[in-house]
C-alpha cells in the first residue's frame, strides 16, 4: 500500500480535523485471477469494475466522520495475467489530529492518516507500506501550511473479536509547519504597537482630556485581538498559547492603566481644600523618623541654683567677660 498526496486542504485548529486528498495504490496477487495470454489471443491485462473482484476491507481508522468504503462501484481495477491486481482508489480524508497550540502562530503540527483492515486479521491478511514516505510528486501547495516531512509506517491494532491476533494497516504521518508571515503582519506587529500605546496614557497631560479615552481604546483593542485568537484555537486546557497568555497580560496591564488614569484625573480635578484621606496618608506619607531615647537624663536646675550661679558670675567680672 502507498499514498499519493495531492493537497492539504485545511487543518481546522478549532475542531482539530485535517482535510487532505489524494489516491491510494494497492497491489496484491490473486491466485484465482491467473491465465495464460496465449490461450486468450495474447490478452495479458483486464480492466474491470472494482465491484467484480475481491478487495481488501480497508477503512480510515481515525476518520472524523462516518466510516465508508474506499472507491466506488464505478471505479476500475487492473488485473495482470500473472494474477497481480492493481487498484488506485481516490480519497478525500477528514481525520482527527491532536494539535499543539503552545507556540501559535509559530507552531508545527504532526498529523496522521491511519488505514486499517476492518475484519481481516494478520491470520488472513497483512497490509504493509510499499515505501517509508508519502509520494508527493503531484502535491499542490497550501497557502497556510508547509509539509516538512512525511512517513509511512506499519500500523497494528489488537483484534477485539479474535484474541491473540491483530489488524494490520499503514500509518501515514505528515509534519506540517505554519506559514508565519500573515500572522506576523496581522497579529504580532499590531499587538506590539498597541502595547507601546499604554505608556502614552501616563505621558499625556491631565488637562488635555484624552488620557482616559486612550486608555479605554487600548483596552478594547486588546480585548478584540484576544477574542479573535480564542476563536481560532481549540478550547482546551492541555496546551495554552503563549500569544494568548501574552495578550491576557497586556489586557491586565491596560486595565491597570485605566484605573491609574482614573485616580490621577480624580486627584487633578479635586478641590485643593479637600483633605487628604487618611488611607492615602497611611499608604503614601512617610513615617517620621524615630529618635532614640537617651538613657542618661539631662540634669534639672531649680530657681535657687540659677540665682546662685548668676550671683557667682557677678562677683567675678573677669570670668564674666570670658564667658
Amino acid at each position: 500500500m502507498s499514498f499519493f498526496l495531492i493537497m492539504i486542504h485545511n487543518l481546522n485548529m478549532k475542531n482539530q480535523v485535517l482535510t487532505a486528498s489524494g489516491w491510494l495504490k494497492f497491489e496484491w496477487c490473486d491466485e484465482f485471477l491467473q491465465w495464460s495470454p496465449s490461450q486468450y489471443g495474447g490478452i495479458d491485462e483486464l480492466i474491470l469494475f472494482q465491484k467484480d473482484v475481491w478487495l481488501p476491507d480497508i477503512f480510515v481508522e481515525n476518520t472524523a466522520q462516518h466510516y465508508r468504503e474506499l472507491g466506488n462501484n464505478q471505479m476500475l481495477i487492473s488485473i495482470k495475467s500473472s494474477g497481480m491486481v492493481h487498484w488506485e482508489p481516490g480519497i478525500v480524508t477528514e481525520t482527527s489530529c491532536a494539535v499543539n497550540i503552545g507556540k501559535y502562530p509559530f507552531d508545527t503540527q504532526v498529523c496522521d492518516i491511519r488505514f486499517l483492515t476492518w475484519m481481516h486479521t494478520n491470520k488472513t491478511l497483512t497490509v504493509s507500506p510499499e515505501t517509508d514516505t508519502i509520494n508527493m510528486d503531484a502535491l499542490l501547495p497550501n497557502g497556510e501550511w508547509d509539509i516538512t516531512l512525511t512517513e509511512a509506517k506499519d500500523y497494528r491494532y489488537p483484534s477485539t473479536y479474535r484474541p491473540g491476533t491483530y489488524h494490520t494497516g499503514v500509518n501515514f504521518v505528515v509534519h506540517l509547519r505554519r506559514k508565519r508571515f500573515f500572522y506576523v503582519l496581522n497579529t504580532i506587529i499590531p499587538v506590539v504597537m498597541l502595547s507601546c500605546l499604554n505608556v502614552l496614557v501616563f505621558i499625556l497631560p491631565s488637562d488635555c482630556g484624552e488620557r482616559m479615552a486612550l486608555a479605554v481604546t487600548v483596552l478594547l483593542a486588546f480585548t478584540v485581538y484576544l477574542g479573535i485568537i480564542s476563536d481560532n484555537i481549540p478550547k482546551t486546557s492541555e496546551s495554552l498559547s503563549l500569544l494568548a497568555i501574552y495578550l491576557t497580560s497586556l489586557l491586565a496591564l491596560s486595565t491597570a492603566s485605566v484605573v491609574c488614569a482614573g485616580i490621577v484625573l480624580n486627584i487633578h480635578y479635586r478641590d485643593p481644600s479637600h483633605p487628604v484621606p487618611k488611607v492615602l496618608k497611611w499608604m503614601f506619607a512617610p513615617a517620621p523618623p524615630r529618635v532614640p531615647e537617651d538613657p542618661v537624663k539631662p540634669p534639672t536646675y531649680s530657681m535657687e541654683t540659677q540665682r546662685a550661679s548668676v550671683s557667682y558670675w557677678e562677683r567675678r567680672p573677669v570670668f564674666w567677660d570670658q564667658r
